[in-house]
C-alpha cells in the first residue's frame, strides 16, 4: 500500500480504481479501498499489514496463524478481528487528544446525518476503553463490499 518500496513486485495499491494518493492520511485503508473496487473473485478478504498479523493462539511461542486454520474459524464465525484493545482512556479521548477533535466532530455529524441509526454505536464506543485495532479482519468478500460502502462514505465526505 502506498505505492513504496516495492522491490518485489508486489501488486500495488497504486493500479486499477484506486486512492493511493491519499496513503499519508489513510494508511492501509488504501489497500483497503483497493481490495473493494478492484477484488472480483475472492469469496472472502483477510487484511492484515506489513507488519501486523493474525497469530495462531494454540501456539506458546508467536506463530503466524496458517490459511488452514483462518479457513476453519471463517466458516464458524462471520468476522475475525484481533484481540480486543482495553486503553486507560476513552477511544474518543485519546483520538481527539493524538489525533483531531476537528475530525472526530466531523465524523460524529457525517454518522449522524448519513447513518442515524448508527450514531449511538458510535458513541457507545468513543466513550469506552476497549475497541477492535489495526484495521485487521477476516471477513466474506459482500461483508467487506458492504463495510468499505459504509466507511468510504463517511471519510470521503
Amino acid at each position: 500500500a502506498g505505492n513504496g518500496n516495492n522491490n518485489k513486485k508486489f501488486l500495488g495499491d497504486n493500479t486499477g480504481d484506486n486512492i493511493s494518493n491519499k496513503n499519508k492520511n489513510y494508511s492501509e485503508l488504501t489497500a483497503m479501498y483497493w481490495i473493494w473496487k478492484n477484488d472480483r473473485t475472492s469469496e472472502y478478504v483477510s487484511v492484515e499489514h506489513y507488519r501486523r498479523f493474525f497469530m495462531d493462539p494454540s501456539h506458546f511461542i508467536p506463530k503466524i496463524i496458517s490459511n488452514k486454520k483462518i479457513s476453519r474459524l471463517i466458516k464458524n464465525y462471520k468476522i475475525i478481528v484481533p484481540q480486543k484493545q482495553k486503553w486507560a482512556v476513552t477511544i474518543g479521548y485519546h483520538y481527539k487528544n493524538n489525533h483531531s477533535t476537528k475530525d472526530y466532530n466531523n465524523v460524529f455529524n457525517i454518522i449522524k446525518d448519513l447513518y442515524p441509526d448508527y450514531i449511538n454505536d458510535f458513541e457507545k464506543i468513543m466513550n469506552g476503553n476497549s475497541l477492535y485495532a489495526f484495521n485487521m479482519v477476516v471477513m466474506s468478500k459482500k461483508m467487506f463490499d458492504n463495510y468499505c460502502n459504509w466507511l468510504f462514505t463517511i471519510l470521503f465526505k
